[in-house]
């Protein structure tokens, strides 16, 4: 029997590490975007996500980015047996959807694909990262910390304590409450993570660990508005398109959003 929706509590582990899978370019989740349309999951561990973006026409290296990190996701969690994820109304879905045949970027596209995949992802990477670490300033200098201090801070002064993150500077305590301002401060936390293990600094400027200077976050800071801006039109007009596309709002996107926590 291969009777897929009926293990509940599986799909829910499933759209929860979905959650955690980025668009490239946006670095915002793609069930906040929407892009997940169906989860199925068979009592056998058998997983099907069909994925569609905000356009037909979207870049087939950011669309095979995101179907390999949420294959990689779903396929870490335990009980799951096999991960089949399939982008759909894509121009190139046929070639895309090789994926699920064990074929990489290169081998689908040869000579068409220009692009080194790695590089690409590593140019995003940093973006995010700086883009992370601009919302994490502006937090904590909402709560007294100067620029000096937060570039002081080591990982371990900075704690995420259920939904509240402490942090100490020297002398000064800050405590962050407020969601967003707390998702922020994780998702941060998150990448700089998964850049290597023993990072030093809490401030990290680029892909190896290492810190920016002082004059290196500033202008983090003032670029960083328009930046930011930027990035929460790009995000609105993502959300505006997919939903011109499926015609339908997206709270009834058969139960993929965000997972509840």
């Amino acid at each position: 029997m291969n009777a897929f929706g009926s293990t509940t509590s599986l799909k829910e582990k499933v759209i929860s590490s979905l959650n955690k899978v980025y668009d490239p370019e946006l670095d915002e989740p793609i069930t906040d975007l929407g892009f997940v349309r169906d989860v199925k999951v068979s009592e056998l561990g058998d997983v099907e996500v069909e994925i569609m973006t905000s356009m037909y026409w979207c870049s087939p290296n950011f669309i095979y980015m995101m179907l390999e990190d949420a294959k990689e996701a779903v396929s870490r969690i335990e009980g799951v047996k096999r991960v089949r994820i399939r982008i759909l109304n894509h121009f190139d879905e046929d070639k895309l959807n090789m994926i699920n045949e064990g074929r990489t970027f290169e081998q689908i596209y040869g000579e068409e694909a220009m692009d080194n995949l790695e590089d690409l992802r590593a140019l995003f990477k940093l973006k995010a990262l700086r883009r992370r670490l601009y919302r994490v300033v502006n937090v904590l200098t909402k709560h007294g910390l100067t620029l000096e201090e937060i570039l002081a801070l080591s990982p371990d002064e900075v704690k995420v304590e259920g939904e509240c993150v402490t942090i100490r500077a020297g002398t000064k305590q800050v405590f962050v409450e407020d969601a967003q301002e707390v998702e922020a401060l994780t998702r941060y936390l998150d990448l700089i993570k998964g850049l290597c293990r023993n990072v030093a600094r809490f401030v990290v400027w680029s892909l190896d660990g290492k810190a920016p200077s002082l004059e290196e976050l500033r202008t983090l800071v003032e670029r960083g508005r328009s930046m930011n801006v930027n990035f929460g039109f790009n995000t609105a007009l993502c959300a505006a398109l997919l939903h011109s596309r499926i015609n339908s709002p997206r709270e009834d996107i058969k139960d993929c959003g965000p997972a509840q926590q």
